[in-house]
């Protein structure tokens, strides 16, 4: 981010979506998964919306307010997000977070 002066270059959503698969196979993120009859390590499914579901998701954990997430991630209305965050399965990561086998 400060190599860009926190300004980041414009790219397209294939680009980004690109570079992101290539962060998650950088991280070990390559258990076998299979997803649409298509198999492969799970970086290769990795895309923005996993990205932006995946921060929306940890931040409510956290406790950080819903409209300030919102804000961060594009949404106009909560009661669309509070949907976003039930259909990821906030409650189960509620749970899990507070044993250390997650941690």
């Amino acid at each position: 981010m400060q190599k860009y002066n926190f300004k980041l270059p414009k790219t397209t959503n294939q680009e980004a979506n690109r570079k992101i698969k290539m962060i998650a196979s950088m991280a070990g993120i390559n258990t076998p998964v299979q997803e649409n009859g298509v198999k492969g390590p799970k970086a290769n499914f990795v895309c923005t919306h996993t990205a932006r579901r995946s921060a929306a998701t940890n931040l409510a954990i956290q406790g950080v307010p819903l409209d300030f997430i919102a804000k961060l991630g594009g949404w106009k209305k909560l009661e669309v997000l509070k949907k976003y965050l039930l259909a990821s399965g906030l409650d189960v990561a509620k749970v899990v977070a507070e044993y250390d086998f997650f941690r």
